[in-house]
């Protein structure tokens, strides 16, 4: 579990101290028994708290149980946690109770990582629980909310979490808030049938009430998602009026979603009906002017229609922010040819054979360079 998040998880190591237990002494509880040779993990605030005479108590079970869970909770691969799995279950249930009050306190707090540690640690003490393993992913995805954007941190705790929800429907089958929450991930992933399909399956296996009305929310919105997700795979496959009977209709209410704009645009590119598609990639452009692929298919578009010097500004400009994009590459370069410029369209084409030698298109406008250089010599 949480395997890419683990040195996420390790930053937090050091606020747990290890007591060891002095030569021939021994911990014992019900029947399980700890020798010096297991360091006992205490959490740190938990000895300045009895250092500054806020707690006078001696270390209980309940202490060593919570540095225990610490210590899984960020590294399950601890030397010692076979012994303190053995320990720690044999203070079950009250075990998952302690750590349910804990955690409880620390979403009030909104401490979503310290959370996160000791679910993981009771994922692994009590791994027929799923509601333990719904609440981890619930208060890792609130944890990695708390990241940039994108951020590599983001992307890792996200991954963990889809893994794990869909390791664990696998597993409880019939517990209706991991398809609750594995929605959000599917819509996420812009799989939007998946996540109709895994919202549906939640409701039909019953939850609560707040629950099941988010999802009846969720799901009228996600017809005008599956309708483009439908529509962009008729295109793709190459049903272009297909594709556009899904599209079209959603342009009134969604015309700032540069993607549906762009399979519009593709297509009517599609159909070589070229001005039409020109419009909606310059719409789609104007709401996501970094994308190489909009820049790739205007200068098609400007191709197809013999405008060879508006199409060289085009990719010139796409170039200067994606200047390693064989497809960039390749296609300035047959622009440059029909300009006349042999040299700096072999220049372009041989770059883009460089970065990627497999693609046959690149390969094929080679040998036609090839051809042109016999015959003008």
């Amino acid at each position: 579990m949480l395997e890419r998040s683990r040195m996420l998880l390790k930053r937090r190591a050091d606020e747990v101290m290890f007591i060891e237990l002095k030569e021939g002494k021994t911990l014992t509880l019900g029947g399980i028994t700890l020798d010096e040779r297991v360091p006992l993990p205490i959490r740190v605030d938990r000895l300045v708290d009895k250092v500054k005479g806020v707690s006078d108590t001696d270390f209980t079970a309940d202490n060593l149980a919570e540095g225990m869970c610490w210590t899984l909770g960020f590294d399950p691969d601890f030397p010692h946690a076979s012994a303190y799995k053995a320990f720690l279950a044999e203070m079950m249930p009250g075990l998952l109770a302690l750590l349910e009050e804990k955690v409880a306190r620390l979403e009030e707090e909104e401490k979503w990582l310290d959370a996160v540690i000791y679910l993981h640690a009771a994922a692994q003490i009590a791994a027929d629980q799923p509601q333990v393993i719904y609440n981890l992913a619930r208060c890792a995805l609130r944890q990695s909310e708390r990241f940039a954007e994108n951020s590599p941190e983001e992307k890792k705790l996200e991954e963990d979490v889809f893994e794990l929800l869909s390791e664990s429907i696998e597993k409880f089958p019939d517990f209706a808030p991991l398809y609750y929450l594995m929605g959000f991930q599917l819509v996420n992933r812009k799989s939007y049938k998946a996540a109709e399909s895994s919202w549906r399956r939640a409701m039909h296996l019953g939850v609560d009430e707040d629950l099941r009305d988010e999802m009846v929310r969720q799901l009228d919105d996600l017809w005008s998602r599956i309708q483009y997700e439908e529509g962009y795979m008729l295109v793709l496959d190459g049903f272009a009026d297909e594709g556009l009977v899904k599209l079209l209709p959603l342009e009134e209410f969604h015309d700032d979603w540069w993607n549906l704009l762009f399979f519009i645009g593709l297509a009517y590119r599609q159909k070589e009906q070229y001005n039409e598609a020109l419009d909606y990639f310059r719409r789609a452009l104007r709401l996501n002017t970094g994308s190489p692929e909009i820049h790739n298919e205007i200068g098609l578009c400007l191709m197809s229609l013999s405008m060879f010097h508006d199409a060289e500004i085009v990719y010139s400009e796409a170039l200067k922010m994606h200047p390693d994009s064989p497809d960039l590459l390749c296609n300035k370069g047959i622009v440059m040819l029909h300009l006349g410029d042999l040299k700096q369209a072999r220049q372009l084409i041989e770059r883009a054979y460089e970065i990627n030698p497999e693609d046959e298109v690149t390969a094929a406008w080679l040998r036609q360079l090839g051809t042109e250089s016999s015959r003008l010599s």
